[in-house]
């Protein structure tokens, strides 16, 4: 009896294999940020490749064995490591519940939106000084290649 016949089908996936002529088929260029699934070995080769030949500077990370953490650090790649995640997420909901749930687009008329400032006549305002609309919530502000995250 073969699968079909007792209702079950096969499948199978066919991964072309990760090369630079390969990402540029898929336009890899333009890409912003890339989230690699795959096992540790394909997902730092697809991320030396994006990095050295098309500058993908967001590369988000799924670890599979966590000695291969450094190897992708170096790299500056976005680690997820499912075995800590979940306590992460945690975390954040207990810490910044606005915050989560603005991440995970849990709450009804919400948007996260990036927003790049140029206007010559904010520089040096004070965040705190701008009239934004009482419902807004900055979560971060990025300045000369910094971070600074809002405690919410």
């Amino acid at each position: 009896m073969t699968p079909a016949d007792r209702g079950e089908v096969e499948i199978e996936c066919v991964t072309p294999p990760i090369t630079v002529q390969t990402l540029q088929q898929l336009d890899f260029g333009k890409v912003d940020a890339m989230v690699a699934l795959l096992t540790d070995e394909e997902n730092l080769a697809l991320c030396e490749l994006a990095y050295e030949n098309f500058g993908t500077k967001d590369m988000i990370v799924r670890l599979n064995d966590r000695t291969n953490f450094e190897r992708f650090n170096e790299l500056g790649a976005l680690i997820v490591d499912p075995s800590t995640a979940i306590v992460s997420l945690l975390d954040h909901l207990v810490r910044s519940p606005v915050a989560a749930s603005l991440m995970l687009n849990t709450g009804s008329g919400q948007d996260i939106i990036d927003l790049e400032v140029r206007d010559p006549e904010l520089h040096g305002v004070a965040v705190r000084d701008l009239r934004l609309p009482t419902d807004v919530l900055i979560l971060s502000v990025a300045r000369d290649n910094l971070v600074l995250v809002s405690k919410v």
